[in-house]
């Protein structure tokens, strides 16, 4: 179990890490986490070792035959985040992109969360 916990820990650095650009067209964060599903795990793919299922599946992924699912959640509710939160945490990574210095919080930090997630309450959750 404890292998698993640390390459769900690696998986989690580097999504936050990754310049993925996630989808926010729908008010339901539900539609959002489907459209965001591929992009992210094809993002996983190409530095860890896991199992695709086909499309339908429970589970998102699998390490060592271990079922994950993931979502971006509001770190105070768990729920979906909505288009406003998704909107806003998308610009305020992209105006940490654009300034750079912001980037490097998460070096300060012991949570390790980027500016455009404190700054949102929002966080990627291992579920």
């Amino acid at each position: 179990m404890k292998k698993i916990q640390n390459k769900l820990e690696k998986i989690c650095k580097y999504l936050k890490k990754s310049n993925l650009c996630l989808s926010s067209s729908q008010n339901d964060g539900r539609i959002n986490s489907i459209l965001n599903e591929d992009e992210i795990l094809k993002q996983i793919e190409k530095k860890f070792d896991i199992d695709v299922p086909m499309a339908r599946n429970w589970a998102d992924f699998y390490i060592d035959n271990m079922p994950i699912n993931i979502k971006v959640a509001d770190k105070k509710t768990g729920q979906n985040i909505n288009i406003v939160q998704a909107v806003n945490r998308y610009l305020i990574f992209m105006f940490s992109v654009i300034t750079l210095a912001l980037l490097f919080v998460p070096l300060f930090k012991k949570d390790k969360h980027m500016i455009h997630d404190i700054l949102t309450s929002r966080s990627v959750v291992k579920t």
